[in-house]
């Protein structure tokens, strides 16, 4: 592989996983203001800086429980419902789409899951609010066998695409600008406190 290649598949990677990385907050977040609009609750604020700890205020909140699980929930289905939709655009999104789809539920497993043993945030909500630890252990379970084997598929895309000709032309551009525009109506339109 020469080093072009190499370069121009680190910067596509790079590209993806800023781009994942905030697509996972706005989705996750998506749920909780879903679930919170679902319960009758009102949605204070939403924060979603791209520097800063995403979160979503919502005061009063009637069902507290279904609000907190339907952030993880919702980084998942949303998540997928991206890279499906990246997927169907363009056949060449196809390593973009499993990569991100794969982060968001990767991000949001190791998020719940691992709260089972260190409840903080979210987790922290789930156990005084009565989920039962194993309960977070199996959603960190069921959210990370799918999100492990979208990213190994993606990274297996990745290498067969440098190996033939290594351009990451179209696929880098979309992944970088959509990684801009989440970045940037955060900051505008959901900055932090």
């Amino acid at each position: 592989m020469s080093p072009n290649r190499a370069v121009a598949g680190g910067l596509f990677l790079l590209a993806v996983l800023i781009w994942a990385w905030l697509l996972t907050l706005w989705t996750h977040e998506l749920g909780h203001v879903i679930g919170a609009l679902l319960t009758g609750s009102t949605v204070q604020r939403v924060v979603l800086h791209p520097f800063a700890f995403s979160r979503t205020d919502v005061h009063p909140v009637h069902s507290p429980l279904v609000v907190v699980w339907a952030g993880p929930i919702g980084g998942c289905v949303f998540g997928a419902l991206v890279s499906l939709l990246l997927a169907a655009l363009r056949r060449q999104m196809l390593t973009a789409a499993l990569l991100t789809g794969g982060i968001c539920w990767l991000v949001n497993a190791v998020y719940i899951g691992v709260g089972a043993a260190v409840p903080i945030a979210d987790a922290r909500a789930m156990v005084d609010l009565g989920s039962p630890r194993w309960m977070l252990a199996a959603f960190g379970l069921v959210a990370g066998i799918p999100g492990y084997f979208l990213v190994r598929n993606g990274i297996a895309r990745l290498r067969i695409h440098l190996e033939a000709d290594g351009r990451f032309s179209m696929e880098s551009a979309v992944v970088a600008v959509g990684a801009c525009a989440l970045a940037a109506a955060g900051l505008i339109f959901f900055p932090g406190p």
